[in-house]
């Protein structure tokens, strides 16, 4: 009768055979799997840097052909006026102020900073939050590449003011933050995705904040009235952002649960060398911003 055991040790969310539960992690190991998680951060900036070179060279009418049939379903569904909402608050220069503001410098640092604090903080849920963010982002990425959609402040009939150029600060002036951005990709809108993502994050992630955890619900409300108000994107916009967070998480649960960590493991070097011209292209797109 055989004595002896398999030692086998913990890698994410089971136990691979032949390493010991308690042995130590490699460094290099570790920082290897969290560069990875960030390069594929990285590659999904360079497909949408990509989405916004296309734009640029041909889907412009696509994008107010586009933003007729999303203002024509906001009419069906009897959705608020963006514009009478944004003329009732125009006079409130403090207000735009802050809107402005906060769609301008808001939505990328508080993204950042969650994804920062989830890689520290708790390492234990890093691979299910940098796995379903990265999958939620591709398909927002998807939608924006098949069906381009010109914002409220670029298309003439939804009647509203662009207030990043009228009081600043002007973002989109600047020739190579305009290089970068998607000016054509309102259809969804990511700040308003991320900003759900971060918020659900936080409530699911931060238990010992008790119910001060719930003061992160004020993010998405707040990134909800920037992106409106501002003329940079539409309710359906949000709402579809909105509604595909589950569905990202849920197909990241859905996966991680009919995988094992060792499938897994092969799958990275694949995805690495896939996901290396959307790096570059993407490191060459933040290159343009700083340089």
């Amino acid at each position: 009768m055989a004595t002896g055991t398999t030692e086998v040790s913990v890698t994410g969310d089971s136990i691979e055979p032949g390493q010991t539960k308690s042995g130590p992690i490699s460094i290099a190991g570790r920082v290897g799997r969290v560069a990875l998680n960030y390069l594929l951060v990285l590659s999904l900036f360079g497909y949408y840097s990509f989405g916004a070179a296309m734009a640029e060279l041909g889907s412009r009418s696509a994008g107010y052909r586009n933003a007729g049939i999303v203002w024509t379903i906001q009419r069906f569904l009897h959705l608020p006026d963006e514009a009478w909402l944004q003329q009732m608050t125009l006079a409130d220069n403090g207000l735009y102020a802050v809107l402005n503001r906060y769609y301008a410098f808001v939505h990328f640092p508080a993204s950042l900073f969650f994804v920062i604090w989830v890689s520290v903080a708790r390492r234990d849920q890093w691979k299910r939050i940098a796995a379903a963010l990265s999958v939620t982002t591709f398909l927002y990425l998807t939608i924006d590449a098949v069906f381009p959609v010109a914002p409220p402040r670029l298309y003439a009939p939804a009647g509203m003011v662009d207030t990043l150029a009228k009081f600043g600060p002007d973002v989109y002036g600047a020739e190579a933050v305009r290089s970068v951005a998607d000016q054509y990709g309102a259809m969804p809108s990511i700040h308003f995705g991320w900003s759900v993502f971060v918020a659900w994050g936080i409530i699911q992630l931060a238990p010992k904040l008790g119910v001060f955890r719930w003061l992160a619900v004020v993010h998405p409300l707040m990134t909800l009235a920037a992106v409106t108000l501002t003329g940079n994107h539409y309710w359906l916009d949000c709402l579809v952002a909105g509604l595909l967070v589950p569905v990202g998480i849920w197909l990241t649960d859905q996966w991680m649960r009919r995988t094992t960590p060792s499938m897994r493991a092969r799958m990275r070097r694949p995805l690495l060398i896939a996901a290396i011209p959307l790096c570059l292209f993407g490191l060459y797109n933040i290159s343009g911003i700083f340089i």
